[in-house]
């Protein structure tokens, strides 16, 4: 069998982890920090948008914001769990040769 030269290239994050929630947790802490509380569905809504993005439409203005929600993210990662239907998704792609 040789090497393929064909992929698919996937995200991770809400892709194939359903992790909305735990980032939703993430960003809730990581703002409150920098005195910013805020509705956890605007962030919901946010989710998916860079980072920059979401601080700036919560009226944010530290860069360090992002990095701090990585953080709290990272107490979460053991949490996340793959989305139901991954493995079969994957199972199908293999039979496929990719």
């Amino acid at each position: 069998m040789g090497i393929p030269t064909y992929g698919i290239i996937f995200d991770l994050d809400g892709t194939i982890w359903d992790s909305v929630e735990y980032r939703i947790k993430a960003w809730k802490q990581a703002l409150h920090d920098y005195g910013i509380d805020t509705d956890p569905e605007i962030i919901r809504l946010l989710i998916g948008y860079p980072g920059t993005m979401l601080i700036k439409a919560v009226n944010g203005r530290d860069p360090n914001i992002e990095k701090s929600e990585e953080e709290y993210f990272g107490n979460y990662i053991n949490y996340v769990k793959f989305f139901p239907d991954v493995d079969k998704t994957f199972k199908e792609l293999k039979k496929h040769g990719i």
